[in-house]
């Protein structure tokens, strides 16, 4: 599995430049959806820019990860499927991606 984050001109697939990238596998049995990162790319964060080429990301070290689990929900015309984590932010300080369902978009 590969995804970025990136930044494209809009509705085209012209890519200007990446935020960052990751690398590593997913799994998925049904709608339960899980993913391990084995690999980061980001922008460098003093360089006050908002993207690079992806050759310009810098990697950064992967320790203390452990999956990440949701559903994946397909739309009815297969055209887009939304990945929904659930929040589960803990006093201990771990905190998962709060910010509702992620809607993914085929773009031919």
């Amino acid at each position: 599995m590969e995804k970025s984050i990136l930044i494209r001109e809009s509705e085209t697939t012209n890519i200007l430049g990446y935020y960052s990238n990751a690398i590593g596998t997913y799994e998925l049995r049904g709608e339960s959806y899980s993913e391990n990162i084995s690999k980061m790319y980001e922008l460098k964060l003093d360089a006050y820019l908002l993207y690079v080429p992806k050759e310009n990301l810098q990697e950064t070290e992967v320790t203390g990860t452990y999956p990440i689990t949701g559903s994946m929900i397909f739309s009815p015309n297969n055209r887009s499927f939304d990945l929904v984590y659930p929040c589960n932010d803990t006093p201990n300080g771990r905190v998962n991606s709060c910010v509702g369902a992620l809607t993914y978009r085929r773009v031919d």
